[in-house]
């Protein structure tokens, strides 16, 4: 009877104590599993200076429907293109995101309009490396002139389009017509290849 109640003791002690490792251990896992998910040191973390609570940042992947495009606008002399880069929204492709770019003008200081006001893109086509540019009639009816003015207008656009690689050269049309010329001074009857 005495070896029984020793044995029965010395199972109830086991298993309590099997009871209190296992615990334990479960209480380390949860420990750890809490640790990790705790931004470390290399991780962003934004503090909230009000309440001292962390915010932890994630990069945010591009925008599948945008893209860094590099646009060309005339300088304050009219004498040379003055680069200037610009994320756009390629919903309606990137060949008419520039262009409408372009109408829309510069954002940066000392840099001019090329396309002159009222300007609206009718339809922009590429085949054979070519870009097919359709204007509305405000692209003569509406360029101020000169030999220098309408370089900078046809060149803003040749070499704004020929950043891509799939674009060589730039038709002009205007109201679904070729044309000849924007202001009397450049021969536009063939396709123009950028400038340097």
């Amino acid at each position: 009877m005495l070896y029984i109640s020793i044995a029965l003791i010395f199972i109830s002690l086991t298993v309590g104590c099997e009871e209190q490792a296992a615990g334990r251990l479960q209480n380390d896992q949860t420990t750890s599993s809490a640790k990790s998910e705790k931004p470390t040191p290399d991780s962003p973390v934004n503090k909230d200076s009000a309440n001292g609570s962390k915010t932890v940042e994630t990069d945010t992947p591009p925008d599948a429907n945008s893209a860094e495009v590099v646009l060309y606008f005339s300088d304050a002399q009219s004498e040379s293109l003055v680069s200037e880069k610009r994320q756009v929204s390629l919903a309606g492709g990137q060949p008419q995101a520039v262009v409408n770019e372009l109408i829309a003008g510069p954002n940066g200081a000392g840099s001019h309009a090329t396309i002159p006001s009222g300007t609206r893109l009718i339809t922009i086509e590429i085949s054979d490396n070519v870009a097919k540019v359709d204007f509305s009639a405000e692209l003569i009816d509406n360029h101020t002139g000169g030999s220098s003015g309408e370089q900078m207008t046809v060149y803003s656009v040749v070499n704004s389009l020929t950043e891509s690689s799939a674009i060589d050269s730039v038709r002009f049309l205007v109201e679904g017509n070729q044309i000849d010329t924007i202001a009397g001074h450049m021969d536009l009857s063939q396709p123009i290849k950028r400038r340097e």
